[in-house]
């Protein structure tokens, strides 16, 4: 029967069956032959069993008592299954439930009927929401068809199947696409029904089938929709399916009525212990208790007929009492009674009302007080009164300390209008002493409302359901209160034409949002548009839009695409917030098509241009015949790529890349293929691949290649053209054999490089190998042998026996086997030479015991290694052993034996190791140790033993962890014990506390060590971090604490605050050091107010105190402020120091210094007026004023010198006026002393009107007049003088002198204080630190001596060992070392030598027996002397070695005169001699006069060493200096007259010359710089070290510095550079960089100091500065600068000397008239010009900076206020927006992450992989090995340049002038006329002067009147004239 049909009838009946009914379908589907339909069923019993829906609770209680059985087939993805998730709460009357059914048919892989279902249940009511289902059939056949083995696709080639399928594309696809294009524009939407329709009359007309699928959906039971490919769907409307479920919801409300429930559960406890004592009364133990939880609900639903009210109450309740009694007697009369209850108070009422259907209001209304928890504990006192039972403890007669806390918090206030309180009562564990007796202990956690009036909560919802506009409103919010906070949330939608607009309002009091979607759709436009406003309460509105277009149009054959995307801060979107634009272009052009796609888009990060261009078949499908695709990309203008793919014909296809950097090209890719042949039949695959990089071409070519049954590819590397590299490999396929050739060439090297395989089929999993490594015709490696592989359903098996030959003797047999089944596994590994073993391995793994896993492993390497491993793993144990024997056949074998034992069940461990257990037992290693581990107290403890030889520590771990899923809080820590033998202990623990509060957490650490002579060692702290009220304000403090037996403890106290309050801003930091001689502190702070800002920094040193303060106030901003800062110091008589500069709205600034409080000195600065200015110096002692004044063509300056006490004043009047043809400039001075007043006047003229550079000047001067005042003014200043003194402003010489002078002559005394005080320190902490010495060597003296025995007597022992084991070993080795085939090899091959040379033998045994043996000997016999001295020491040795050394030298020098191979060298060299006179000639020559003399030289230089004390090193210094001079200098002289030089010069006379002009002119040169400092040092003092050092530095520079010279001048390196340069100009990229280097120094260093040059040379050219420099040089370069007295006659003296000499003026004298001519640098003329020009400007300058000054300083606190409200109003939006970001980051950054991270992954793995990657890598390498020195040098020129440009210019740059004046000029040269404007403005600059001052003259101040045009330019004109 049909599966279908079958399930179906089984859901149906199921629902009314019985018990039986049950067992009997149970068990005849168990024996049923259709899996599918067993599968269903027995799945769906097994969820009826396992549900709690009420509906499905009988068959749930029937199935309670029956076994279904669980062997049937449940995978989900091949046979049939029911699946049902549910969940239900009886108390609420809620739950849900989701049933699924997924059917398969018989023999079938896919399903055919699948199903969704939803119940609910609604206050008892239950509801079917609805269901969903598809079935699928006939879909079977066509998978067959179409991938089966007899399918169309499985026969067909794959060629065949791409033609047929672009055949029926191009019947079909164009109509069923040009009738869906007409819908679309006919409907102008997207219709479903109407498209499926079209779609489903395609089919039928084309008679294409499809299998048959219905759809269905039910809501509510019935059926709502339903589709199938035979007919038309269901309409579906969602005003429909909105009126459907509420009507259902209603119904299930009113059908519900009333639901009251009241429930009580209630539990018991009771425990009654009785315990024996020893006073024979027993002690009575109580416990009672009693739990009662409830829950009251009440309802009431009215329905009426457009209306349907409903009220649903709910209290819980929930109440605990304990009673508890310990105490003596029947009936526990005396003892302790406690009392414990725990209780909680709630409710909440529920009214809800609907009217019409789409009005509905929620009110959840709350009681008075809502008690969540409320624990009560109380403890009697009870006695054997029968009156009064129980005793209440009173307070007084008891310590009971308490903490006592009750708050409120206002955290939910402002969202549920809610507080959060707590009160507790509790006693102080910490300080309390009489626990657990006591006051009651209360803690209670309950909701009190904000606000009394408030009832409770209100939610209201309108629904208007329209078709062309929906509205949802919701509005939510507190009732009953005054103040009623409510948030509202308002969603449209509309429909106008073809525009739909959707929109979302929400407002509440923190936040109000507005946010709208609309979207266009026409035939020429799509468009979508979404804006959002926010603002929060106390924040700026934020606007955000983003819109997309899509326009299309259509002209002839062309159609265009363009998309844009706008984006801003803004609501208005304009063409400047355009991001994206995307055109797209389709033009039919003859049988193609042009597709052109260009996007821009433009961000703030990237901006890119993308441009695609396309051309495609028109008739073909484009995925199949691609004509040419193009693609560019551009980034800003920096980055350029370019991508091309072009169908040249047939089987041709060409690709290239380009990469552009500025326009210059970075790289390009070029690869070509050829495809000739069919698929997977005889084809030609070619590839050629080009690339650029730079001018440089790399290329590469493959082939591939395919023919009858023989495939050979060939791979050539080419650079510019040539072969570097080729691979050849050729593959042939025969029945049974499979061969496989590789060669290997390089054109450079001659030979070839061969691989050959062949693997031949013998069998069914049977192979032979062959396998040989040719080069050219020899043969390097020779592998043949079977592989053979066998394998059944539990067994698997594989051999392999292998012979390797090839250049090298013997043969080598290789033999592994395997075995793998369920039961065993076994690896075995032999391989040989010959017949001696070079290596077996045996592995097995046994597993037939079902509880237990046995593995034994077997490693044998001969001669180093004998091992055996094993292991046993059962559920209890796991035991592993193992057994080592290394070096078996040598006296150094030992054997290394130990077990694990690991027992799971007792949580042990224990180790057993013995590493030597051949020969002593007693070196032994035992470890036993036991673990716990406590996860619910989150602790581990490690405790055990460890045994080493006879030694026995023990050892204890502890580690705890608090609780992560709070934080932490509480202590985590580690601790660590170790027992030493001597049952000392050292324990060190490391613990970690951390403690948390409301607003404050602290941490604190601890470390501390206990030692093993009960030293405690202790490092703790503490840091603890507070919140603050404020947003910003937190409290930071920490402490250290240092706890040592050596010293006091130390404690470092650290605190970091930061507070706003009340308006103030202030930061503190401050630390503190206790415990040393004297506690030190620093403290700084900051302070902001309104008024001001303070900073304090203070230090304290004991009792000594220093505070540094400094208080800044703007009284009116920039016009008005007072700036104090203030130090305290703690000297005696310096207590305080103090500045403070203030100044006033009215222009007042004074600046006042104070020394203990007094003011010493102040000074005031006065601007009346631009041109009105006062200075004063106010002092104790006097008052100093100075006034200036400027009015018109006069200027007053005044005096006062000592105001405060008198009028006396010195008066200046300065007085300018002209004549025709001159001007006047007149002095008037007037002083008390003076009699009369002093008139100093000047007259300037034109010495000669023919002459403009030249001016007469006469002047009137009061010589005598003068001189009286500059007496006047000395006498006033000497007063002067003395008042500052008398202040202390400045120093007394005299008393500095005397102090001094004190201090020379007490200078002794003190010098011998000093040296008690020293000796007494030294004394005091000698006998401290002998008295530590001798106590620690106390304490460790029989360690330490026993270790350095031990250490002798071991060494010993080893050289003992050394001395019998290592001539053991040798023989021994040498032993086996015979017995190898190596070894027999070897030595026939020297008796053959031996044989075939007799007398050569002979002659070398003879020179081991007389020079060999003896040189051992005797150098044996020397060590030894060395080695038996008594006391070892330097002197010692050199002495021996002077006596030993000499004798052993001529001893060997006589033994190998004596020998045979002597006597033959002799014969030999003779017969040269007559074959080759002129060589033996030559070589006696260099023999006689070189080397023998230079070795008598050696000779006597170390007899002169031998001479020497060792211990006198300056002798042997200065010895060795002079003697190695000497045997140099000789050994050079020689060298140059001995006849092989003299060849060596006539043969080679150009290298001559070169050698000759670098010995000449660097060597010799060198070495006499060499020798000139050698001798300095050897004239030094050995001890001088210092002045050794300060010469020998000072020797090295110059050394060097000459050899430098030296060599730079020589011709070998001026040869060697023009080579370079030859390089250079070669090679076109380094000469370019050199090129532009040159030309950027010539052009920009040379230029500048050729610059500096003429400015230097035109600034001397006038005389007068020529002379003046010349005259300061002269001082300066004078040796004797005498500073004489001053008079009045050196004064002239000094006047008349620079006037002549360096002025070049000439001067007469006549009484009080003197007159002179002065040479001007230019004309009057001129002077007047610039004068003019210069003051014009001058004025106009100077009135925009103080107009631009009091802007500022009237704008300034403007400005501040600004800035600061904006500050405040972004600081929160910050704090509001923070926790949003972090959200989205936290979870948008780990998808990010896991999205990129794979594809990254895929693109550089894939970019790796890749032939152009390798290639290009090779070629890289290739060119830097080529050229490293080159590539280095560009490398760090390219990267230097670039960083110091960059540097330069941001330097630069960061200069305001600097910055103005290159702005200025980028704007010169953008302007058009430059010349010609600069022509006409110095042509017309005469006229453009006067007209400009006329024009000003109105606004210039009064100080610039004097030099407008009519003053001062007809006043220059007639000096002109």
């Amino acid at each position: 029967m049909n599966t279908e049909v079958r399930i179906g009838s089984y859901l149906a009946a199921i629902r009314c069956a019985e018990a039986s009914d049950l067992q009997e379908i149970i068990t005849k589907i168990d024996t049923d032959s259709n899996k599918q339909v067993q599968s269903f069923v027995f799945t769906h019993l097994n969820n009826l069993k396992e549900t709690n829906w009420p509906v499905k609770e009988h068959l749930h209680k029937f199935l309670s008592n029956f076994n279904i059985p669980s062997t049937y087939q449940s995978n989900i993805f091949k046979y049939s299954k029911n699946i049902e998730v549910s969940y239900n709460t009886p108390v609420l009357g809620l739950g849900a439930a989701v049933d699924t059914g997924v059917v398969y048919e018989k023999d079938s892989y896919l399903p055919r009927l699948i199903n969704l279902g939803l119940d609910m249940n609604l206050l008892g009511s239950f509801i079917n929401i609805g269901e969903v289902g598809a079935r699928v059939e006939g879909l079977d056949p066509i998978i067959k068809e179409v991938f089966g083995p007899e399918s169309y696709l499985y026969k067909t080639p794959l060629r065949k199947i791409v033609q047929d399928s672009s055949l029926f594309i191009k019947q079909n696809g164009g109509g069923l696409f040009k009738q869906l294009e007409n819908l679309i524009k006919q409907e102008g939407s997207f219709d479903v029904n109407a498209l499926m329709q079209t779609v489903s009359k395609f089919l039928m007309a084309n008679n294409i089938k499809l299998p048959k699928t219905d759809l269905y959906t039910k809501l509510m039971g019935q059926e709502f929709a339903f589709l199938s490919v035979a007919g038309p769907m269901q309409e579906v409307n969602i005003n429909n399916v909105i009126e459907t479920i509420t009507s259902a919801v209603v119904d299930a409300l009113v059908a519900a009525k009333d639901l009251n429930i009241d429930t009580v559960r209630a539990a018991h406890l009771h425990l009654h212990y009785s315990l024996p004592t020893i006073q024979g009364i027993p002690l009575k133990i109580k416990l009672e208790g009693t739990a009662v939880t409830g829950i009251q609900v009440l309802s009431k639903f009215e329905s009426k007929a457009n209306a349907h009210d409903a009220i649903l109450k709910i209290i819980p309740s929930l109440n605990i009492a304990i009673d508890g009694h310990i105490g003596y007697g029947s009936v526990t009369k005396h003892g302790l009674k406690m009392k414990n209850s725990v209780y909680s108070t709630n409710g909440l009422a529920i009214y809800a009302t609907l009217k019409n259907g789409k009005d509905f209001e929620v009110k959840f209304e709350l009681p008075e007080k809502m008690e969540l928890i409320n624990v009560k504990s109380e403890v009697y006192l009870m006695t054997g009164n029968k009156m009064m039972d129980e005793v209440k403890l009173s307070t007084n007669a008891i310590n009971d300390p308490r903490i006592t806390e009750q708050h409120c918090s206002n955290l939910v206030e402002h969202i549920t209008g809610l507080h959060v309180c707590y009160d507790v009562n509790i006693p102080n564990v910490i300080s309390s002493k009489s626990l657990p007796l006591g006051l009651p202990v209360i803690f209670k956690v309950y909701l009190q409302k904000s606000d009394s009036n408030m009832k409770g909560y209100r939610i209201q919802a309108t629904l208007k359901n329209k078709v062309d506009k929906k509205v949802l409103k919701m509005v939510a919010g507190t009732y009953g209160s005054a103040a009623s906070a409510e948030a509202s949330a308002k969603f449209t939608y509309t429909k106008e034409g073809n525009t739909y607009l959707t929109a979302a309002d929400i407002k509440s009091a923190w936040l109000a949002s507005n946010v709208e979607a609309t979207f266009v759709h026409t035939t020429e436009l799509v468009s979508l548009k979404l804006k959002a406003d926010y603002k929060l309460n106390s924040g700026s509105p934020v606007a955000v839009a983003c819109k997309f277009d899509i326009k299309n149009e259509e002209v002839a054959n062309v159609k265009q695409y363009q998309i844009s995307g706008f984006a801003g801060f803004t609501n208005s979107l304009t063409e400047t917030h355009k991001l994206l634009d995307v055109k797209l272009r389709l033009m039919l052009n003859g049988g193609y098509t042009n597709a052109k796609l260009l996007a821009k888009a433009e961000t703030l990060l990237l901006p890119i241009t993308i441009g695609v261009e396309l051309d495609v078949p028109t008739k073909s499908p484009w995925f199949m015949v691609v004509q040419k695709a193009e693609l560019k990309v551009a980034v800003r203008k920096a980055i350029a790529f370019e991508g091309l793919i072009l169908r040249k014909g047939a089987g041709q296809y060409l690709n290239s890349v380009k990469i552009h950097y500025y326009g210059s090209n970075i790289i390009e890719i070029e690869v070509s293929h050829d495809i000739t042949g069919k698929l997977f039949e005889n084809f030609s695959f070619i590839t050629e691949t080009k690339v650029m990089l730079g001018s440089q071409e790399i290329g590469t070519s493959f082939t591939v290649k395919h023919e009858n049954s023989v495939i050979e590819t060939i791979w050539e590397l080419k650079n510019a053209g040539a072969n570097i590299f080729i691979v050849n490999l050729k593959h042939i396929m025969e029945a049974k054999l499979y061969s496989t050739t590789i060669e290997v060439g390089l054109p450079t090297l001659p030979k070839t490089l061969k691989f050959n395989n062949v693997i031949e089929v013998v069998g069914f999993l049977n192979y032979k190998l062959i396998t040989v490594v040719h080069l050219d015709n020899t043969a390097l490696v020779h592998i043949e042998g079977p592989v053979s592989c066998q394998y059944g359903n539990a067994m698997m098996k594989y051999n392999i026996d292998l012979k390797i030959a090839g250049a090298f003797d013997g043969t080598i047999k290789f033999m592994h086997a395997a075995l793998f089944s369920l039961e065993k596994t076994q690896l075995t590994i032999d391989m040989r030479h010959a017949n001696t073993p070079l290596l077996f391995v045996d592995i097995l793994a046994d597993r037939t015991n079902v509880a237990e896993i046995t593995a034994k492993a077997v490693i044998h390497l001969p001669i180093v290694l004998k091992a055996e491993y094993a292991a046993a793993i059962n559920s209890g144990l796991i035991h592993t052993s193992m057994n080592t024997f290394v070096l078996p056949t040598t006296s150094l074998a030992r054997r290394f034996k130990g077990y694990i034992d690991w027992n799971l069940k007792e949580q042990k461990v224990k180790v057993d190791f013995n590493w030597d257990a051949e020969k002593d037992n007693n070196k032994k290693l035992s470890f036993t140790t036991g673990y716990m581990v406590d996860t619910s107290m989150r602790k581990i403890l490690v405790q055990g033993d460890l045994t080493l030889s006879t030694l026995a520590y023990g050892y204890k771990l502890e580690t705890l962890l608090a609780s992560p899923f709070e934080w932490f809080i509480g202590t985590s820590g580690i601790e660590f014990a170790v027992t030493a033998p001597s049952n000392k202990m050292f324990i060190t623990k490391a613990l970690c506390t951390v403690e948390h509060a409301e607003s404050l957490v602290v941490i604190k650490p601890l470390l501390a060590f206990n030692t093993l002579n009960e030293n405690k060692y202790e490092i703790s702290g503490s840091l603890a971090a507070k919140k603050l009220p404020a947003l910003w304000d937190f409290d930071i403090s920490s402490q250290l604490t240092i706890a040592v037996p050596e010293m006091k403890k130390i404690s470092v106290a650290n605190k970091f605050l930061h507070e706003d309050k009340d308006g103030s801003c202030t930061i503190t930091f401050k630390t503190g050091i206790t415990g040393l001689y004297e506690p030190i502190a620093l403290e700084i702070s900051h302070e902001a107010t309104v008024k001001g800002y303070t900073t304090m920094v203070k230090i304290e040193n004991g009792a000594r105190v220093s505070i540094v303060s400094s208080k800044i106030a703007l009284i009116t901003g920039l016009r008005a402020f007072d700036i104090t800062i203030d130090a305290i110091l703690p000297f005696t008589s310096v207590k305080s120091l103090a500045i403070r500069a203030a100044k006033t709205a009215d222009g007042t600034a004074t600046i006042i210094f104070s020394k203990n409080q007094l003011d010493l000195v102040k000074l005031h600065y006065i601007m009346a007026s631009l041109y009105t200015h006062t200075i004063s110096f106010e002092c104790p002692s006097r008052t100093i004023e100075l006034f200036a004044s400027l009015n018109g063509n006069e200027m007053i300056v005044k005096v006062f010198p000592e105001k405060n006490l008198s009028t006396k004043m010195l008066e200046t009047i300065v007085r300018v006026s002209k004549k025709t043809g001159s001007a006047n400039i007149e002095c008037f001075i007037t002083a008390p002393s003076l009699a009369n007043e002093i008139r100093i006047a000047a007259e300037l003229a034109l010495a000669d009107p023919a002459k403009e550079n030249l001016m007469s000047v006469n002047v009137q001067f009061p010589f005598a007049e003068f001189k009286k005042l500059l007496n006047v003014v000395v006498v006033e200043l000497k007063k002067i003088h003395g008042d500052l003194v008398k202040d202390g402003l400045l120093p007394n010489i005299t008393v500095l002198l005397k102090k001094l002078e004190l201090l020379i002559r007490e200078l002794p005394k003190y010098v011998n204080t000093l040296q008690i005080q020293i000796l007494e320190i030294f004394t005091k902490y000698l006998t401290i630190v002998k008295n530590w010495t001798m106590k620690m060597w106390m304490l460790y003296e029989a360690d330490v001596i026993a270790f350095l025995k031990n250490v002798q007597v071991e060494l010993m022992r080893y050289w003992t060992i050394l001395k019998i084991e290592v001539p053991i070993i040798f023989n021994e080795f040498m032993a086996t070392l015979r017995k190898t085939e190596l070894w027999k090899m070897l030595h026939g091959l020297f008796n053959k030598i031996i044989n075939h040379f007799p007398a050569m033998f002979n002659i070398l045994v003879d020179f081991y027996n007389k020079v060999v043996l003896t040189a051992v000997a005797e150098v044996k016999n020397v060590v030894h002397k060395i080695m038996t001295l008594p006391t070892f020491n330097f002197e010692a040795v050199w002495n021996i070695l002077k006596t030993e050394v000499p004798a052993v030298v001529a001893n060997l020098r006589t033994q190998l005169l004596n020998t045979e191979l002597v006597t033959v060298v002799v014969i030999k060299v003779k017969e040269f001699a007559a074959h080759f006179p002129t060589v033996h000639k030559a070589v006696v020559d260099f023999w006689t006069h070189v080397i023998v003399p230079a070795y008598t030289d050696l000779v006597n230089m170390l007899k002169k060493f031998m001479k020497i004390q060792f211990t006198n090193v300056s002798v042997m210094i200065t010895v060795f200096v002079e003697e190695i001079l000497t045997v140099f200098n000789n050994f050079m002289t020689r060298l140059m007259n001995c006849e092989v030089v003299q060849m060596i010069i006539t043969k080679c006379p150009t290298a001559y010359k070169a050698v000759v002009d670098f010995w000449t002119h660097v060597i010799v040169p060198a070495y006499a710089d060499v020798v000139t400092m050698l001798k300095k040092l050897t004239k030094i003092q050995f001890t001088n070290v210092s002045e050794r050092i300060t010469v020998f530095v000072e020797e090295i520079l110059t050394v060097f510095n000459n050899f430098m010279t030296h060599l730079m001048n020589c011709e070998v390196v001026q040869m060697i550079i023009t080579n370079v340069k030859k390089i250079i100009k070669a090679n076109p990229i380094i000469e370019t960089l050199y090129a532009t280097v040159l030309e950027v120094f010539n052009k920009t260093l040379v230029a500048f100091r050729d610059d500096l040059v003429m400015f230097y040379k035109r600034f001397m050219n006038f005389p007068m500065i020529k002379k003046l420099v010349d005259y300061i040089l002269q001082i300066l370069h004078s040796k004797d600068i005498r500073m004489a007295p001053l008079t009045w006659k050196s004064f002239t003296t000094v006047v008349h000397v620079f006037v002549t000499d360096v002025l070049g003026m000439t001067y007469t004298i006549a009484g009080n008239h003197f007159s002179t001519v002065v040479a001007l640098p230019c004309s009057v003329s001129t002077l007047t010009n610039i004068w003019t020009s210069a003051t014009t400007y001058l004025s106009a300058v100077v009135a925009d900076v103080v107009n631009t000054w009091i802007t500022v300083t009237e704008t300034f606190p403007v400005a501040v206020a600004t800035f600061k409200k904006h500050v405040f109003v972004m600081t929160e939006f910050i704090v509001e927006q923070i926790p949003i970001t972090v959200k989205a980051i936290k979870s948008q950054v780990p998808k990010l992450i896991n999205d990129l991270l794979p594809i990254i992954n895929n693109f550089i793995e894939f970019l790796m992989n890749t032939e152009v990657f390798r290639f290009l890598m090779v070629k890289i390498e290739e060119v830097i090995i080529m050229y490293p020195a080159e590539f280095n040098a560009v490398k760090e020129f390219v990267e230097n340049f670039i960083q110091f440009t960059f540097v330069t210019y941001n330097k630069m740059m960061e200069i305001p002038v600097i910055k103005k004046i290159v702005d200025y000029i980028w704007q010169l040269i953008n302007r058009k006329d430059l010349h010609s404007s600069m022509v006409s403005s110095m042509s017309s600059v005469s006229s453009s002067v006067s007209s400009y001052t006329s024009s000003i003259s109105s606004n210039v101040p009064l100080f610039v009147k004097l030099h407008t045009s009519s003053a001062l330019s007809s006043w220059l004109a007639s000096l002109a004239q």
